[in-house]
């Protein structure tokens, strides 16, 4: 049997997976349970910029958003993007709009035209990551069109940036669909071997809607080398993995995957009957043929309708029935003829040939200015030349009349010259010896890569006033016993010392060695317990604890100790609250966990009575905890030059909450500094982000 009809249902499968999974990290939950109109509620009230742009992209995806409207939105999100000289957004939108146009509208012209902007973007400033979502984009564009050598060279590009980013999301999706390349080329070797690493991942990720396209995908790679060497254990292996696909798809009601499913196991069944001439084999085919049809339909997927009609065209013409396949047929080629056509495959290669002629003229522009700004610097020299000769001539006829002052004022030029110096080379001292102060500093810091490798859904937002900081953050796993291969408890604390640059560093130094000490040497790990014994050590560190003590520094502390195997965590603070939102069905619910109101150090009075309370909160799949310094809501902008607060803090984490952390982060960041903006900034800044 041809093949042509299941190559046009593994295009779809790539489309889909591209449109919901490699678009951007909120593109995967776009059609959330939010209606319209809490979602335009959200942006209306939206104060922040940044996040308003997400909301409107979140807006565009919903499903019962029309394609108009949703296009229009999405414009409309690229243009704020651009007015707040956000380039990371700009790319997002650009490669939102290429992969909507594509899969929703099956416009190859205006999908490239998108994604070409989003790398443009992505290759000014460095955008990595997404530009390897870009990739994978293009080459689904090109694998549509059946241009395979462009769509594996993209494909290649995109997977390369996925390995080394190790993101068990994103790699996952891209061996499948890498997979999905290597059977449409007749390599199944490759292709089963790409779809067994995704599904390893996807049973380990417990993603029951993954692990179904991988057994769909698996079951066409079986099947069509079985088809290809008539081999009848390949269609055994693949009808048990189209059962078990089939299964998970009814059990969802996704209705995409299952049209799929359906027109994929009518193939499978046709094949069966062809080689093997079994009637009861060729009726299941078209049974299956007709469901996937309706479903097809039903959902507007157009790839699928003309798969249909091209395997009905094919079961009609084996029975004998030439009307009903012909009439098939004319309706297979209309609906893939709109789908494909010529002038759109010679306009995107004049497109892709206008961007890499674009490439090479923006090289040419660069060189040119180079060679302007040479031309403008010599003679810049050259008037600046003729105007010291011009003056030195002055100087010499007016030098008899001017000696005398001019003596003395080159007396007081050079006094004033020596102190200069005095006071640069004074001033590189400092400076140097605070640099240095700042690598010994980050020595002493954590490695950000300890805490992702235990809990990897999480993120350090470090960033300090000066060149060293006196806020500081500190972790350390412990285990129960020598034998076990992976830590039982992770003890981790944010803390803000008194101060902050030089005087704050040398706090955070002295914070770090006792932390080590209580934690790793004397092998304290409930919190309360910690604090109390920490609160004793800085006293005694800075003789707070002796009569007439003038030292009154000290230091803000939240601490926790993270037990994911008892899926428990316990906190203590001092002065600083734990915040948690915990996710239920996709509604997250805020929690702040109070702190003790005193410090760790500096003037305390009723020592005796001094007790750091300690809290036990159970864990479950998906609640998300901070911890956190005063820096980021006590931070000068915003249009009243006023601080951010702790309220429009915890706002702006509430909205960010359906996103990776990784994500997190850098809303995190462009927020505060978009807030910044020209203001110098108050105090450091210390977030600290974990999702169990």
């Amino acid at each position: 049997m041809k093949t042509s009809c299941r190559v046009k249902i593994f295009l779809a499968r790539i489309m889909y997976l591209l449109f919901t999974l490699f678009i951007v990290d909120f593109d995967a939950y776009a059609s959330s349970s939010k209606s319209i109109e809490q979602l335009k509620q959200e942006i209306v009230k939206s104060t922040n910029d940044s996040l308003k742009v997400l909301l409107q992209i979140e807006l565009s995806q919903h499903n019962l958003l029309s394609s108009e409207n949703s296009i229009k939105i999405k414009q409309e999100a690229l243009q704020l993007s651009k007015k707040i000289n956000s380039h990371y957004l700009q790319a997002i939108c650009f490669q939102s709009l290429g992969n909507y146009y594509l899969n929703a509208k099956s416009d190859f012209n205006s999908s490239l035209v998108n994604f070409l902007e989003a790398i443009k973007v992505c290759d000014k400033h460095n955008f990595t990551n997404l530009k390897g979502k870009v990739f994978i984009g293009l080459a689904g564009l090109y694998l549509k069109k059946e241009d395979f050598a462009t769509a594996e060279k993209y494909y290649l590009q995109g997977i390369e940036i996925k390995e080394i980013e190790n993101d068990p999301n994103e790699l996952g999706d891209a061996y499948n669909n890498f997979g999905n390349f290597y059977n449409d080329i007749a390599d199944y070797p490759n292709a089963l071997r790409y779809y067994q690493k995704s599904l390893a991942i996807r049973l380990k990720q417990n993603d029951t809607l993954s692990i179904a396209v991988c057994y769909d995908n698996i079951a066409n790679a079986y099947s069509a080398r079985g088809a290809a060497s008539n081999t009848n254990s390949d269609f055994a292996l693949a009808e048990n993995y189209y059962k078990k696909a089939l299964s998970a798809f009814l059990t969802l009601n996704d209705k995409l995957e299952l049209a799929i499913c359906y027109l994929n196991l009518s193939e499978f069944y046709f094949e069966k009957s062809e080689l093997f001439n079994s009637v009861s084999d060729k009726n299941i085919a078209l049974e299956n043929c007709l469901k996937g049809l309706e479903l097809s339909k039903e959902i507007g997927f157009k790839e699928g309708e003309a798969a249909a009609y091209g395997n009905l065209s094919q079961i009609y013409e084996n029975s004998n029935q030439p009307d009903l396949a012909l009439a098939y047929y004319k309706r297979h080629k209309q609906v893939s003829d709109s789908i494909n056509s010529l002038e759109s495959n010679k306009h995107i290669a004049e497109l892709q040939m206008r961007y890499d002629v674009d490439k090479k003229d923006n090289e040419i522009t660069i060189l040119n200015k180079d060679k302007k700004i040479q031309a403008s610097e010599l003679n810049r020299q050259k008037i600046v030349r003729n105007s010291f000769i011009g003056g030195f001539i002055l100087v010499v006829i007016f030098s008899f009349f001017l000696y005398r002052n001019y003596t003395e004022k080159k007396k007081v030029n050079m006094q004033l010259s020596i102190a200069k110096s005095l006071i640069e080379d004074k001033n590189k001292n400092i400076t140097d010896s605070i640099n240095y102060a700042q690598r010994i500093q980050q020595a002493i810091l954590p490695l950000e890569q300890g805490l992702t490798d235990y809990l990897p859904e999480s993120f350090i937002l470090f960033k300090p006033k000066d060149i060293v900081s006196g806020d500081f953050y500190w972790f350390n796993s412990t285990a129960s016993s020598a034998s076990k291969s992976e830590p039982d408890t992770l003890i981790i604390a944010a803390a803000d010392c008194t101060g902050h640059g030089v005087p704050g560093a040398f706090m955070s130094v002295i914070g770090t060695n006792l932390l080590n000490e209580i934690v790793k040497i004397n092998g304290l790990s409930q919190p309360g317990n910690i604090l109390t014994q920490l609160n004793e050590h800085v006293r005694i560190a800075l003789k707070q604890n002796q009569p007439g003590t003038q030292t009154n520094d000290g230091m803000d502390v939240c601490l926790c100790a993270i037990n994911k195997s008892e899926k428990v965590i316990e906190y203590a603070g001092a002065n600083r609250p734990l915040y948690v939102f915990r996710n239920r069905a996709g509604s997250y619910n805020f929690e702040e966990i109070k702190s003790s109101k005193f410090p760790v150090g500096g003037s305390q009075y009723n020592l005796e009575d001094l007790v750091y309370k300690n809290h036990q909160l159970h864990i479950e799949n998906g609640d998300t905890f901070y911890l956190f310094s005063d820096g980021f809501c006590d931070q000068f902008g915003g249009p009243n030059d006023k601080k951010f607060m702790s309220k429009k803090f915890r706002e702006l984490l509430q909205q960010i909450q359906p996103m990776s952390m990784k994500e997190q982060e850098k809303i995190l960041r462009n927020s505060i500094e978009e807030w910044m903006g020209s203001q110098e900034q108050s105090d450091d800044i210390l977030v600290i982000g974990i999702r169990l």
